[in-house]
């Protein structure tokens, strides 16, 4: 078979094929910037941002067992602070939590796992018998949903409340002088199974609706974005494919 001596000049790519190429090449380009254009404005997939990781955690449970954030692992949680002596016009009062539960027990997702867990503001009064007593009175009954009542010290729950949720909270006297509320603002955060914060719910008591709409989109995500819906889902955070 005869070669082409070292020595003699290369053949070169005809203008066609050059043209060819260089359509192609725009073309591919012109198909990214409509994909992203496609992303942006349509939102065929809408996703939940990625906020910050949540902190971790170790809190005793209103049964008095040990709770860390390493058992929220692979569900999602929603995460609210209050106290049992949370009384007149009390930023999260037990009814409000009580219909969220109920909203979540009966419309929530069902490929996910979902809990609840309330951090007590109050760990020196919020003893596991309060705790245990405030869910028996606002709790669903048989839900599949769990919902726990933690507590910890009170250097503890300054830095998980604090620090890691970002919610501060000062004590301020009753009104008689004969004991201690405490000033916050509502706060709520779902988190997903990874243990990212995916959405903050503050200064006012959330829409349960909001929040179920929020807890269908992460269990969608974890359903869809298996294989090539993966890269779908990347590219919905990308492109910041957020509710409106």
């Amino acid at each position: 078979m005869a070669t082409i001596p070292d020595s003699l000049p290369r053949p070169t790519p005809t203008k066609a094929a050059q043209f060819h190429w260089s359509w192609l090449i725009y073309g591919l380009l012109l198909a990214l910037i409509l994909l992203v254009f496609a992303f942006t404005i349509f939102q065929p997939i809408t996703v939940l941002p990625r906020i910050t990781l949540a902190p971790g955690y170790a809190l005793e449970s209103e049964t008095g067992h040990l709770m860390t954030s390493e058992d929220a692992r692979g569900q999602l949680t929603l995460y609210s602070f209050t106290y049992t002596n949370c009384e007149e016009n009390c930023p999260v009062p037990g009814a409000a939590l009580s219909e969220l539960h109920q909203q979540i027990t009966q419309h929530g997702p069902t490929n996910v796992p979902v809990a609840l867990i309330t951090i007590s503001l109050d760990p020196e009064r919020d003893t596991a018998v309060a705790r245990q007593t405030y869910l028996d009175q606002y709790q669903q009954p048989n839900s599949h949903v769990p919902w726990h009542f933690a507590a910890t010290d009170e250097m503890r729950t300054r830095v998980i409340v604090g620090s890691g949720f970002e919610l501060y909270y000062r004590t301020r006297p009753d009104t008689d002088g004969d004991g201690y509320q405490i000033a916050y603002d509502p706060h709520f955060i779902l988190v997903d199974g990874m243990g990212i914060m995916r959405a903050e719910y503050r200064l006012t008591l959330p829409d349960p609706e909001i929040i179920l709409r929020d807890l269908h989109l992460i269990a969608e995500e974890v359903e869809k974005s298996q294989g090539a819906g993966r890269l779908a889902y990347e590219a919905a955070h990308l492109f910041m494919c957020y509710p409106r």
